[in-house]
């Protein structure tokens, strides 16, 4: 069994490895109690978590903590992993610490509603048999967890990359309409290889995955082949969802696989998810769920991302009833950056208790409490969409998708606005 000692300067230094004693890699249970217990915290994520959120390189703990550490972009010589424990990362660490968890998470925040912090857990007999490097590092993230220390002396086990923005979909919801990523240095690179030894969880965001190169060399690389105690996760317009692409998810450990379908119903999907077709998706999906039901895949949860919009937000009872049906996940939520529901607010209300009885009525405890979490934003989320209407006026002048290409394109007068509107 090995030591871990290791420099967040220089992540590409060897290991200095030496034996630890046996207390030092603590059991399941023991890793469990830690990372997806609620003892001490409601959720644990900016201890085991680095997100990249943005393709120009912005790092946070994750999507609902609204905190950056700092940028560091896909060809700069700096590895990302020197933000790990930046003054920030400390800072929302010791937040946690002293109970001011809402200090830096929304009360709706999804690991708080639905209790889990995400963390894939393993049988004892399957634990064992990986390397001590990783067991090590793992038990190292729980007991820093659990002596609420704020400088991490252990590497992330959760990684989420965004390595671009490329789609073949042109979603008018989505602001990915562009081809264009960022060039890929060899920090980067050689970031993310030292850190997949040490992983639990590799999750891969989009644009859409399977239809980017680079995405696909991450997902099917000989790094993941070499460590299988990682699951591969992502975020997927389900197209390319076919049958040799699913073959190869097979040979593969998974943690959470979300479609992105906002519509049951053909006409309203095709408007949404433009250049999709309904039926091959369909297929892709009913196809992922059965090699799941026939022990073919190893994955831990399959679930829906819905949208809540003009088009379809009158469907989330029909959602749930086919997520109960087919005994996967769904989560929910608002249409943000535009102001097209606000004459349909109470209509949505009422499609969301729609939904919320029904979930109930299933025992879909998870569905029920971030649709729940919904109807407790809606008050809020009612009163935005006022400041909106002069936006979204503005923008059908100017023309609404040339606007976002703009800010995809240049990076720096969209950092400069998020400034001047102190947008975190």
């Amino acid at each position: 069994m090995l030591m871990i000692f290791h420099s967040f300067n220089n992540p590409y230094t060897t290991l200095k490895q030496v034996m630890p004693t046996s207390q030092e890699i603590l059991s399941q249970d023991e890793i469990k109690a830690c990372l997806n217990g609620k003892n001490d915290f409601p959720g644990t994520v900016p201890w085991p978590r680095l997100e990249e959120r943005e393709i120009g390189g912005d790092f946070w703990f994750c999507c609902w903590i609204k905190k950056e550490f700092g940028t560091v972009r896909k060809n700069s010589t700096t590895s990302f992993l020197n933000l790990w424990n930046d003054l920030n990362a400390i800072e929302i660490r010791n937040d946690f610490v002293q109970g001011n968890y809402f200090q830096n998470c929304p009360k709706d925040c999804v690991g708080f509603v639905n209790h889990h912090t995400g963390y894939y857990d393993y049988s004892e007999e399957e634990f064992a048999s990986f390397s001590p490097v990783f067991r090590t590092n793992l038990s190292k993230v729980a007991r820093m967890i659990r002596d609420k220390q704020t400088h991490v002396d252990a590497m992330p086990i959760r990684l989420k990359l965004h390595p671009t923005r490329i789609c073949n979909l042109r979603c008018p919801m989505c602001n990915v309409h562009s081809a264009t990523t960022e060039e890929i240095g060899e920090a980067y690179r050689q970031t993310i290889d030292t850190m997949i030894p040490y992983l639990n969880d590799l999750n891969i965001f989009g644009g859409e995955p399977f239809f980017c190169k680079l995405s696909r060399e991450m997902i099917f690389g000989d790094e993941i082949k070499k460590s299988p105690h990682v699951h591969i996760s992502t975020v997927t317009n389900g197209t390319m969802i076919n049958p040799q692409t699913l073959e190869r998810l097979t040979e593969l450990r998974l943690g959470q696989f979300i479609f992105s379908i906002d519509s049951l119903h053909p006409e309203v999907y095709q408007k949404i998810r433009v250049r999709a077709k309904f039926d091959t998706v369909m297929d892709n999906l009913l196809r992922f769920i059965k090699f799941r039901d026939e022990g073919k895949l190893r994955i831990h949860h399959i679930g829906l991302s819905c949208t809540i919009q003009k088009l379809s937000y009158h469907e989330i009872p029909d959602i749930v009833e086919f997520c109960h049906k087919h005994a996967i996940g769904v989560n929910f939520s608002l249409i943000f950056g535009t102001s097209e529901l606000y004459k349909h607010i109470p209509a949505v209300v009422e499609s969301v208790k729609q939904g919320i009885t029904l979930a109930e009525q299933y025992r879909e405890d998870v569905i029920a409490n971030r649709l729940k979490s919904i109807l407790e934003q809606i008050p809020q989320y009612e009163s935005s969409l006022k400041s909106l209407l002069w936006t979204d006026q503005t923008l059908s002048l100017l023309g609404k998708h040339r606007v976002m290409l703009f800010f995809q394109k240049h990076q720096w007068p969209k950092r400069l606005v998020k400034k001047m509107l102190r947008i975190s």
